[in-house]
């Protein structure tokens, strides 16, 4: 299971550039604002990337379409769960800050590799 190394990271002040070429990932997760660009990156050919258009919402009432990209996000982390059985995986997980998104999608990648850590749901969903 030490096979996977997740590193959460950001467009704000160039840190997903710094840390595509320091952390030379694998998989590469873009969690990005409609209309926004990912600057060009060192040593971006060949790895396996997911881009999300997703707007960061922070209204306190904001109601999410709870469809959006999440089958794409799911199947992809699967993908990633099953290389880094096979070999090392190392994952960026990246949004404009580096705040809400991909931390929570670094969560997720990290839950479905090592589990929830509790026998039972806290609560059951119908």
């Amino acid at each position: 299971m030490e096979n996977l190394s997740v590193r959460v990271s950001a467009l704000w002040q160039d840190r997903l550039i710094d840390d595509v070429a320091a952390f030379d990932p694998t998989h590469l997760v873009s969690m990005i604002d409609p209309g926004k660009t990912i600057p060009k990156l060192p040593t971006i050919n060949g790895i396996d990337r997911l881009s999300i258009n997703a707007r960061d919402h922070t209204e306190r009432n904001y109601q999410y379409d709870v469809d959006a990209g999440l089958s794409e996000i799911d199947t992809f982390l699967d993908q990633i769960v099953q290389d880094a059985i096979l070999h090392p995986v190392r994952v960026i997980v990246h949004c404009q800050l580096g705040a809400s998104r991909s931390p929570a999608i670094a969560y997720s990648l990290l839950a479905k590799h090592y589990g929830r850590g509790m026998k039972k749901p806290p609560l059951e969903l119908s």
